[in-house]
């Protein structure tokens, strides 16, 4: 089944007008706006099911004059399937109602391939705002996990505006508003929860464009942060997605609004904007401080400051990929922090043939690095309590989950101190 189809009927007197898109010169002639969309949008029509959601007094009055106009335009009688509802009366037909809708929604994700259109042109005034509800309800409980879910299109035709008097009325596509809550779901669960899988999706769903891009990078870029890989943070970038082009469809609402990439933007401009390796590391500490991510932040925070220090020691930069120069710079470093004198500290590092020609206020930061990494309670401490699932330490010196966000938002400032 490529599209599903889900319509109700009510009880009025349907007159026929012309309904049409865009163009009021391009109309259909018929009592029903789905009709109309079908046969302007040239849907196959051999493969669609259609749900016709009904009381047992529509179904009367309406049904088969539906099935009719359903069948002029080439769509099968044993395509079309309906579904029986409440009037909607009381709060127990509403929720029995919404029940119903959901029901049919979350089957027909997992069988449409296409789209799932839903007119609500003839529903009750509650049937809209419960109908969104259910998709989103719908799609939670959906099994199609494995595979992007079908396009969300929604019409209503406004026979009110010119039907009576001019016969002629447009058919309203609202799919935008739907791809807007989607949007803004997106971009809450991204800033709030840290979550860029309904961006995925989302963009499984877009045409190529710098939405999509967009969509798409954000997903990748917490991806790097989930599995902690660095070089790929410190190296990512979204400067060369088109900006303007965002913007100006911002402005035009053809999927963000100006606030929503505003919300965005301010989130991930150190990527958007030039700026140093260390920021960009140090935002991804910051996004894990922020969404309780405490064995990445700690991880990340231990690995920046060994590479600052590396970075301090040797003037080219073949320690990233050099395990015995990061190893002897973690040596020397553990060897620096047990003095509890600074200058004894520094004097261990002149010392060394590595620092020994530093300037003095290299030498202090290389200190404040080695006590940062290997001092009393310090980042690799903490790490190491973590990584070790608090069995490797005494019990009385395990640190419970509040004292190790306090101490990591603590280490964060240092380290800022310290690199930029």
């Amino acid at each position: 089944m490529e599209n599903l189809v889900i319509t109700f009927l009510g009880t009025n007197d349907y007159e026929k007008v012309n309904y049409y898109l865009d163009n009021p010169e391009n109309a259909y002639f018929t009592p029903f706006p789905l009709v109309a969309y079908l046969k302007l949008n040239a849907f196959n029509l051999e493969k669609l099911r259609v749900k016709v959601f009904v009381t047992e007094e529509a179904e009367k009055k309406n049904l088969n004059y539906l099935k009719c106009e359903l069948e002029k335009i080439g769509v099968n009688t044993s395509q079309i399937e309906k579904v029986t509802i409440k009037k909607g009366s009381n709060e127990n037909e509403i929720r029995e109602n919404f029940e119903t809708l959901a029901e049919s929604l979350e089957k027909g994700f997992e069988k449409a391939e296409e789209s799932v259109i839903i007119d609500f042109t003839f529903s009750l005034r509650s049937i809209p705002i419960l109908g969104m509800i259910a998709v989103l309800y719908a799609r939670a409980l959906s099994k199609r996990k494995d595979s992007s879910f079908p396009k969300i299109e929604m019409i209503y035709g406004a026979y009110e505006i010119g039907g009576k008097k001019e016969g002629r009325a447009p058919i309203f596509d609202l799919s935008s508003y739907f791809g807007l809550l989607e949007l803004s779901l997106a971009v809450d669960e991204f800033i709030n929860y840290g979550t860029a899988e309904r961006f995925g999706e989302l963009a499984e769903n877009l045409e190529e464009s710098p939405e999509k891009e967009l969509a798409k990078r954000l997903q990748k870029l917490l991806e790097y942060v989930y599995v902690l890989r660095c070089p790929k943070i410190k190296n990512f970038s979204l400067r060369n997605i088109n900006w303007k082009e965002l913007e100006e469809k911002a402005e035009s609402r053809e999927l963000f609004t100006p606030e929503l990439l505003r919300e965005i933007t301010d989130e991930v401009k150190v990527f958007k904007e030039k700026s140093s390796e260390w920021e960009r590391i140090l935002w991804a500490v910051e996004w894990c401080v922020k969404h309780n991510l405490y064995p990445q932040a700690y991880t990340i925070l231990r690995e920046v400051i060994l590479n600052y220090a590396c970075s301090l020691l040797v003037s080219q930069k073949p320690y990233e990929e050099d395990h015995r120069i990061r190893k002897d710079v973690e040596s020397l470093l553990s060897r620096v922090a047990r003095p509890q004198k600074r200058e004894c500290a520094k004097d261990l590092l002149k010392q060394d043939k590595k620092a020994g020609n530093l300037s003095d206020e290299k030498l202090e930061k290389l200190v404040d690095a080695a006590r940062l990494l290997y001092g009393k309670n310090s980042v690799s401490w903490f790490r190491n309590d973590i990584d070790h699932c608090a069995f490797g330490k005494k019990k009385e010196r395990r640190k419970e989950p509040e004292e190790l966000k306090k101490e990591l938002s603590r280490f964060l400032e240092e380290v800022k101190k310290l690199l930029l």
